[in-house]
């Protein structure tokens, strides 16, 4: 009696933890189905880290259910579905990031184009970041743009010291009159050159890039006038000479006219000239 009714308990227990064991497996498969369709829809989302977080608690979940119990499906689940959805999530993630980053990639374009390099700088950074995520190699593009700003900063005007712009404007001061009233060409030269030591000074004294370009223009037009009244003097000079039956000479002259401007030997009548000289040369 005694025996039979230790063999019915002990048939007892067994079955309730078989069943106990049965159940938990159950459960276990509905928690790593519940957060394999989790991983789903938070890839769908582009919600990548969470839905590594989802795939790696199905995981889990799969496992420990077919600790307690083995089912086929649940199995092809763990060793098929969970790692393809793994590789899923990485590549899309791996696609979004580089989207991303050309995208990023123009905005610093933009900003190195319209001279704002700090925000570009800034852009390279946030870009820099997202890449690091899913890339091990660096970024060419990104490489460039950064070699890029920095040349641009170096280049950049430095910003003028109070007592630069101050020095700056003096040296304005004290030129202007000047500028407006020389007819020197070796003077006006003299102020452009203190001039461009005020521009350095201050890069944004624009009085100081006006009055240059001014004076410039006073002492082209003055040199060349100079030019223009020296060439007719060695014209006549050389006519003369032919006149005289002196080829030589007037060659010679005519080689002055050349040194002073190469663009006179264009000049009709110096054309004219040299071709009554070269006949004289051939019959002296």
């Amino acid at each position: 009696m005694k025996k039979a009714l230790f063999f019915v308990m002990f048939t007892g227990l067994l079955f309730a933890a078989f069943g106990q064991s049965d159940t938990e497996a159950a459960r276990l498969r509905r928690e790593g189905d519940r957060f394999f369709n989790e991983a789903r829809a938070a890839l769908a989302n582009n919600d990548f880290a969470a839905a590594r977080n989802m795939v790696e608690r199905a995981a889990t979940a799969y496992d420990k259910s077919l600790e307690l119990e083995h089912d086929e499906s649940i199995w092809i689940i763990r060793t098929v579905s969970i790692p393809e959805l793994d590789i899923e999530i990485t590549e899309k993630f791996s696609e979004e990031t580089i989207r991303q980053v050309r995208e990023l990639i123009g905005r610093i374009e933009e900003s190195y184009f319209a001279g704002d390099f700090d925000r570009a700088e800034q852009l390279i950074t946030d870009a820099e970041n997202i890449w690091k995520q899913t890339q091990a190699n660096p970024n060419g593009e990104l490489e460039y743009w950064s070699y890029m700003i920095r040349q641009g900063k170096a280049a950049r005007p430095k910003q003028p010291t109070s007592a630069e712009i101050i020095e700056a404007q003096t040296i304005v001061d004290a030129n202007r009159q000047t500028v407006h009233n020389s007819r020197g060409y070796y003077e006006l030269n003299d102020v452009i050159s203190k001039l461009d030591r005020a521009i350095q000074l201050d890069p944004h004294n624009e009085e100081a890039k006006s009055l240059k370009d001014f004076a410039a223009r006073n002492a082209r037009y003055i040199n060349n006038m100079g030019i223009t009244f020296e060439a007719e003097k060695l014209f006549q000079q050389a006519s003369q000479a032919v006149i005289e039956n002196k080829p030589l000479q007037a060659l010679q002259l005519l080689n002055q006219i050349y040194a002073l401007n190469p663009d006179f030997k264009f000049v009709p009548k110096v054309k004219s000239l040299q071709q009554r000289i070269v006949p004289l040369l051939d019959y002296p």
